[in-house]
């Protein structure tokens, strides 16, 4: 299941590189709530792809390199719970950072059995 959890986490990274926030957020159950280090708690597939469409739209803001990585994974009947980091080089114009975080995620099985986002909480170092 870790493998999966990985993949799972290599098409977020790959989304989030292309900035298809709205695509994203199809990786959200529709019931998901998604903590931020920065706004109000996120509840429901509209407000998640709101988010998602907005924070990672196109434009100038280039993502240089970004990893996913998984520390760690406890697996339950109905849930499968990851530890993670991250780690992004960002540049927008003659602007540019690094940006360093963790998350907790917490997956389950949508009815075709495709794991799906159902919380997450995210933030930075």
């Amino acid at each position: 299941m870790i493998n999966e959890v990985i993949e799972r986490n290599g098409s977020i990274k790959n989304l989030v590189q292309n900035r298809l926030g709205a695509e994203h957020a199809k990786m959200f159950t529709p019931d998901a709530m998604y903590l931020t280090y920065y706004t109000p708690i996120l509840s429901g597939e509209k407000d998640i792809t709101a988010y998602f469409t907005e924070h990672e739209k196109p434009g100038t803001l280039k993502i240089e390199q970004i990893s996913i990585q998984t520390s760690g994974v406890i697996v339950t009947k109905k849930a499968i719970v990851e530890f993670g980091f991250y780690n992004v080089d960002w540049r927008d114009g003659t602007n540019h950072g690094n940006v360093k975080g963790k998350s907790i995620n917490v997956w389950k099985r949508n009815e075709k059995g495709t794991l799906m986002l159902f919380r997450q909480m995210v933030n930075h170092d």
